[in-house]
């Protein structure tokens, strides 16, 4: 069986995943994605805290899960260590 643009899309859509066609709709679906699996780990009834190492992944998990938190008006409190 040939693949081709249809075969994905219905594939994709039996499976759940989001087919994107356009620059911004692969943002708009990365920040969907990246919030949901951020949010997925601020379930605490605890304070919560991230550690930043100064690398983009870090600091891009800890803005988002700052954002989330204030939106439910708790706070993230952010740890890093800078050399001597």
């Amino acid at each position: 069986m040939p693949v081709n643009d249809s075969w994905i899309a219905a594939t994709a859509l039996a499976l759940g995943i989001a087919v994107v066609t356009q620059d911004d709709d692969y943002v708009e679906a990365l920040r969907e994605t990246f919030g949901r699996a951020v949010s997925a780990h601020l379930r605490s009834i605890h304070p919560v805290g991230a550690q930043l190492s100064s690398g983009c992944d870090s600091s891009a998990v800890t803005a988002t899960a700052a954002r989330l938190l204030e939106a439910q008006q708790r706070s993230l409190t952010a740890f890093t260590a800078a050399p001597r």
